[in-house]
């Protein structure tokens, strides 16, 4: 792969997502811009929008506390937008385990801005069924028997 492909939208989102499968989060936020924003727009009982790199960061390192090593990328792909040259598609799936048993699968689809070779600002659509499950799992755990 030439620099160019190495530093393209494309090969950027690829990287973060990979990172992402290995619940990597130092490895996700080495290919995102200090102002980066992550817009969850269907998201059930969590924030629709997070800014600031050290912010995002927080709210994934919680996330990740709750996955088990189990939690995998099952696929994915990313396709650049023809007339945006900052923009890529990121379409990829989720399977694994929360830290209480309670399985875990997702599909996702983002719409990613990369600038000056950072990740800017990643808009995330996914089904919010599963998450609702997962939440509703780890908050019966945390209850008093």
């Amino acid at each position: 792969m030439t620099s160019a492909q190495q530093s393209s939208p494309q090969a950027i989102v690829e990287r973060s997502l990979q990172a992402q499968s290995r619940l990597d989060v130092e490895g996700m936020f080495a290919e995102m811009a200090p102002d980066f924003t992550i817009v969850f727009p269907a998201a059930p009982g969590g924030p629709r929008e997070v800014t600031g790199l050290e912010t995002v960061r927080e709210f994934f390192t919680n996330v990740t506390r709750h996955m088990t090593p189990t939690f995998a990328l099952t696929h994915l792909a990313v396709h650049p937008l023809a007339d945006d040259p900052e923009r890529v598609v990121a379409e990829f799936a989720a399977k694994g385990a929360m830290v209480d048993g309670q399985p875990y699968e997702n599909s996702y689809l983002a719409l990613v801005t990369v600038r000056d070779g950072k990740i800017q600002r990643w808009i995330e659509y996914f089904n919010p069924e599963p998450v609702e499950l997962a939440l509703a799992a780890l908050q019966a755990a945390q209850r008093p028997s």
